[in-house]
């Protein structure tokens, strides 16, 4: 984990990889394999990726082509670092290669989607209501990822300029985000006279915590009968997408996402069918 921090891997990356790792070494263990990692061979991690623990899901359906790359990616990389550290003599994930797949389109909010989550959020009373409202409109009008907002102190904020800077982004290198006016002064107001912490807090002053967000917009996308599964990074690929349609610039979203590399840009390109319609008349 060390390794993969200083590498520049995010947390969310590190955590998928102690998953992975821990749930293939139940496996080995219930192949009553001997659990020394020098015994791992390429036979079992070949057989252990036919699996159905690996193929399948927890109801039995077959889990995505993505979803599998992932697995084989955290496996590649752990038995890959193992090797060249000199702690095993072979790389056991050497065969492995990545199923072919497409990404999925991204799945944002319709306009009126958006419209009607943010009005049953600004209709609710209280503090938590009101901070939750703002996290929303501050992720769906910059497009920053709920991680970074949630890490967002109010020394990052330059109101005047309509900018934010984003201490620990994905790509773990220092980056600015761009806000609309109104979103500016939505934050000035909400933030009062606080000149410096945590732009968001909890009930008890403290640091939001992803997990915790997560429950609280599942319960407002249920009152406002969003789709289930409906995630805070929608809101993400709202912006985008919008972006994306009033630009038809695909620079100009890759450098608004903050995205390194161009094809993840792309998707967003591709999922618009108006810009279709209006080409061909």
């Amino acid at each position: 984990e060390l390794q993969l921090l200083a590498n520049g891997r995010a947390d969310n990356t590190v955590r998928q990889y102690r998953r992975h790792i821990a749930h293939f070494a139940a496996w080995l263990q219930q192949q009553a394999h001997s659990g020394l990692v020098g015994d791992v061979s390429d036979l079992e991690v070949a057989k252990y990726m036919g699996s159905p623990e690996a193929r399948q899901g927890s109801t039995g359906r077959p889990k995505s082509p993505l979803t599998t790359n992932a697995i084989r990616s955290s496996l590649k990389g752990f038995f890959g670092y193992l090797h060249e550290a000199g702690i095993i003599p072979t790389n056991p994930t050497r065969m492995l290669r990545p199923a072919t797949s497409a990404p999925p389109p991204p799945r944002g909010l319709s306009d009126e989607e958006l419209q009607r989550l943010l009005s049953e959020v600004e209709a609710a009373r209280g503090k938590p209501a009101r901070r939750d409202y703002v996290l929303l409109r501050v992720l769906a009008e910059t497009g920053i990822r709920l991680a970074n907002a949630l890490a967002l102190r109010i020394e990052d904020l330059e109101l005047d300029h309509g900018r934010v800077r984003l201490q620990h982004t994905k790509a773990g290198c220092r980056q600015h985000a761009v806000m609309p006016k109104r979103t500016s002064a939505l934050l000035g107001e909400f933030l009062g006279g606080r000149s410096e912490g945590h732009v968001f807090e909890s009930e008890s002053g403290g640091a939001l915590t992803t997990r915790h967000v997560q429950r609280r917009f599942r319960s407002w996308c249920e009152r406002a009968g969003l789709p289930v599964g409906t995630t805070p990074h929608a809101l993400r690929h709202s912006f985008a997408m919008r972006l994306y349609e009033r630009s038809g610039d695909v620079l100009l979203v890759r450098q608004a996402l903050g995205h390194r590399s161009l094809s993840a840009a792309l998707t967003y390109a591709s999922s618009s069918s108006n810009r279709v319609r209006e080409a061909i008349g």
